[in-house]
């Protein structure tokens, strides 16, 4: 018996001395000189909440993965971006990381992480008072709003509301009855559905009313494919035709071992029985690639649309070349064929074909990004005896950055978000010359810096045109009023009707000097002083330019434990007028002003 003791015993030293050696050579391994390389083996979440982990995962982890990071300053910089992605959404009252060492192998240190989350209240239903003296006037309703919606990071919302849909305040002859429903962005497993309902009726304009709806569901699994589709329409018993839609997306399809991907949609016009569908537009599209062919990668696109009876279709060809560098910078390549005919006619109305080819480049120092492309294209159009050639330039500059909340309980910001582009069109022959043009835009959100409870921000817009300037409306890329970037011109403010017209340049800046209010205990609240002012061309001013100003004050309140869910309130007035009136120009009570309520930021 003593000697199965004995033997049991240095059994056991043996197996401590094995293992003992085996911590001392991964002890001595693991030294900064051994690593080449830092790495997440697996993530874990502990959530006190409803929030789910695949909603958590599918935010903070790439589609292809993590990389292997070179340093561990690379690593926990990553770390800390993936915290601020989750404090961002404003839904949490703590979001916090810990990483443990799970493996060392073939020089590359790997981790496990694990992030301690803890849920806001992130569903709120209140009644809906509300006034604005635009085009709403007094409304009296209900809210519901859900901001993470089953832990989804999905958004609902539920308004159901009466109001006198008149800004002059003058009568409820025209009442609005309103019931919406919108749901955007629920994870189903791995699917996605979004989807919106809406009622309106006018008493007097619409006594009929008319319903508006919205359903989009991508991410549907078939076998080795996804399906994405969605429809839309309108129906209208007091109009003669309605309205539907529809988009098919198939994606994944395998032929002879390259990706292929399908889609369609049309546009109808349908009785108001659905009788008859009364088609408007079809059309369909394929997507053939990448595939090799002569030791390059490609993919062809091809997308063919016609509208009812086949009076007229239109065409396009893509061909893109994948994998092409110049030296050791990365090109884009593609080429692009356009066609437009009348059926009816024996030759083609117009067709464009160009190529394009383009890069981009790290700019030093201050790591912003620059992307350029130069585009060569001719243009054919039915009854010009010549061509059109024109060589057009794009270049865009971005810092590729992002606003950050300082954390899940307040509204404090920081960063900055910069994108400028511009774009150079010149047709090369004197026929032709009316046509060219460039422009250049640019915006730019800037919150600089918080002292004490002070974080002041800045946002600007503006666009310019030039040779031949082709009027824009603002912006180019943008097709929003005018007195959306206002906090004081009202929709149908005559202050703007030149101004929401096109103009050759324009630029708005908005400024906002948001500073802690009162603190509480279990709300927060912050009073905002903003000036908003803008500047158009105007070739009919005195000046040649004519100028656009607001000011005024918000007031933001926060509830601690529904930080998704600020109200906003805000009141500003036409500068110009509150100038015209202190000179006695026009009475105090003829100062346009404008008053609005909602639960979102400005921005």
């Amino acid at each position: 018996m003593n000697i199965l003791k004995k033997q049991a015993l240095l059994v056991c030293l043996f197996l401590l001395l094995f293992i003992g050696g085996l911590a001392a050579e991964s002890n001595t391994l693991l030294t900064s000189e051994d690593i080449t390389g830092y790495a997440i083996q697996s993530y874990e979440f502990e959530v006190s909440g409803k929030t789910t982990q695949f909603a958590l995962r599918s935010a903070i982890i790439p589609s292809d993965g993590d990389p292997v990071w070179k340093s561990e300053d690379a690593f926990l910089k990553a770390l800390n971006a993936k915290r601020q992605t989750l404090v961002n959404k404003q839904l949490f009252l703590n979001v916090d990381y810990e990483y443990s060492f799970t493996s060392f192998s073939d020089g590359i240190a790997y981790y496990t992480v694990t992030f301690f989350i803890e849920d806001s209240n992130t569903f709120l239903a209140l009644p809906y008072p509300k006034f604005d003296n635009d085009e709403t006037g007094f409304l009296f309703g209900v809210k519901a709003k859900d901001t993470n919606l089953l832990g989804t990071f999905g958004l609902l919302n539920l308004t159901a509301y009466t109001s006198q849909n008149d800004g002059t305040l003058e009568n409820w002859d025209d009442r609005e009855d309103h019931l919406e429903f919108d749901v955007t962005g629920v994870a189903i497993g791995e699917t996605n559905l979004s989807l919106n309902f809406l009622y309106e009726r006018q008493k007097t304009s619409n006594p009929d009313g008319k319903i508006e709806y919205d359903v989009n569901w991508t991410g549907i699994r078939l076998m080795e494919t996804k399906l994405a589709f969605s429809f839309d329409g309108v129906i209208d018993p007091s109009a003669t035709t309605q309205q539907f839609n529809y988009d098919i997306n198939w994606t994944g399809l395998d032929l002879f071992g390259t990706r292929v991907s399908i889609k369609t949609w049309a546009e109808y016009d349908p009785s108001t029985g659905f009788e008859q569908m009364n088609p408007d537009i079809h059309g369909f599209s394929w997507t053939y690639g990448p595939f090799k062919q002569n030791e390059g990668r490609y993919t062809l696109s091809n997308l063919l649309e016609w509208n009812a009876k086949l009076t007229n279709l239109k065409t396009e060809t893509n061909l893109i070349q994948h994998d092409l560098k110049l030296f050791t910078r990365p090109l884009s390549f593609k080429i692009t064929f356009l066609t437009n005919k009348k059926v009816a006619d024996e030759n083609l109305h117009d067709a464009t074909l160009s190529t394009t080819l383009g890069t981009n480049f790290k700019i030093p120092f201050i790591g912003w990004r620059w992307s350029t492309s130069f585009t060569p294209g001719v243009e054919y159009l039915y009854g010009r005896e010549s061509l059109a050639q024109y060589l057009e330039y794009t270049n865009t500059i971005s810092n590729g950055g992002r606003v950050n909340y300082l954390s899940s309980k307040d509204k404090y910001r920081e960063g900055l978000i910069f994108n400028f582009k511009h774009v150079y069109r010149d047709y090369q022959s004197i026929e032709f010359a009316s046509k060219s043009y460039w422009y250049v835009e640019s915006n730019i959100t800037w919150f600089p810096f918080v002292v004490w409870r002070f974080n002041p921000h800045i946002r600007f817009n503006g666009f310019y045109s030039g040779l031949n300037p082709t009027k824009y409306t603002f912006l180019p890329s943008d097709g929003k009023n005018v007195s959306e970037y206002f906090r004081g011109y009202l929709s149908r403010s005559d202050a703007i009707t030149f101004e929401d017209g096109g103009v050759p340049y324009a630029g708005v800046l908005n400024l906002n000097l948001m500073v802690e209010f009162i603190d509480f205990g279990f709300a927060k609240s912050y009073a905002n002083p903003f000036l908003d002012i803008g500047i158009f061309g105007n070739p009919d001013a005195e000046q040649g330019y004519s100028l656009l100003a607001t000011a005024g004050m918000e007031g933001w309140g926060v509830l601690d434990r529904f930080p998704s869910h600020p109200m906003r309130v805000s009141l500003g007035f036409n500068l110009f007028d509150v100038m015209d009136a202190m000179k006695g120009t026009i009475d105090p009570l003829d100062v346009e002003w404008e008053l609005s309520v909602s639960f979102e930021l400005y921005f």
